[in-house]
């Protein structure tokens, strides 16, 4: 997740103690504590949460932005002042989640890269 023009930039020190297994060592202590450890439970809730705060319908989703936008869900819920997020963050963010399973990942890092607030979750969730 970490853009690579960053690390080329000499910003890296900000990334230095991040770890995705972090982060999924929050979204599973969340499972555990208010899905019963249940990962479909979290899932259904999570993409239900993040649906209504994006405004979009789980159902106009391919199968791979459909599993890109749970994947990100599990995380975003996490982050609970998303909702008050301005419109266009939550359009660029709508727009990453999209990206990101496409088979080259350029565009996804360049539109990760020009959002910084998510930029910001990321780094805090990851630490």
């Amino acid at each position: 997740m970490i853009p690579s023009t960053e690390l080329l930039r000499g910003r890296s020190a900000a990334w230095d103690s991040f770890s995705t297994r972090k982060i999924g060592m929050k979204v599973n202590q969340r499972m555990a504590r208010k899905f019963g450890g249940s990962s479909e439970r979290i899932r259904g809730a999570s993409s239900n949460w993040l649906a209504r705060v994006l405004a979009v319908q789980r159902d106009s989703f391919g199968r791979l932005e459909r599993a890109s936008f749970e994947n990100f869900a599990m995380v975003l819920a996490l982050v609970p002042d998303l909702v008050s997020w301005s419109q266009p963050e939550k359009q660029a963010l709508l727009e990453i989640i999209r990206a990101k399973p496409a088979p080259n990942e350029t565009r996804y890092l360049h539109l990760t890269k020009k959002h910084p607030r998510l930029r910001k979750v990321l780094l805090r969730l990851g630490a």
